[in-house]
């Protein structure tokens, strides 16, 4: 004979465990926005974004081709969706054309937004320059939010189009 209240507790259990599971494939995490960024060409290397405080998430990647490589970093402010693009090393086949700055633009990145002095994404771009990365603002907003934005700072999305991974 059957127990009904056993077969419905472990029905209840068994549709908990498959709900909980299907929830957890969609939670956003930093791998997500990861294996999310770029093309997915399998010359392309991304990092998980970093959230660097204060509203802004860093993104670093390289990508090589055709005996070229190149290492940049990207700066989002959430809220504005306004952003700098530096390239913190770039060879051409065997020119170096943007000496290796990574390490040191990565570190001034970091130092500006936790200190206590205010600055803006120009000023930002100008001390990247004199590292010798070769920078460029986008001071243009964002329409859609980006994953690292979504991941950290969900609510300074305001009216841009919500981040939709591709899972």
């Amino acid at each position: 004979m059957l127990n009904t209240r056993k077969a419905c507790s472990l029905g209840y259990v068994l549709f908990l465990a498959m709900s909980c599971s299907m929830l957890n494939s969609n939670v956003l995490t930093a791998e997500v926005c990861q294996q999310n960024s770029g093309d997915g060409g399998h010359h392309s290397f991304g990092e998980e974004p970093l959230d660097m405080g204060s509203g802004f998430v860093l993104y670093e990647g390289s990508f090589s081709y055709e005996g070229n490589l190149d290492h940049s970093l990207r700066m989002i402010h959430c809220q504005s969706g306004k952003s700098i693009a530096a390239a913190t090393f770039v060879r051409e086949g065997q020119e170096i054309v943007v000496d290796d700055v990574k390490q040191e633009a990565k570190n001034f990145l970091i130092q500006a937004v936790s200190s206590d002095e205010t600055f803006s994404l120009s000023d930002l771009r100008a001390g990247l320059s004199k590292i010798g990365a070769k920078a460029k603002l986008d001071d243009e907003a964002a329409t859609k939010e980006v994953c690292g934005c979504a991941l950290f700072y969900p609510t300074l999305r305001g009216d841009k189009e919500p981040y939709e991974a591709r899972i």
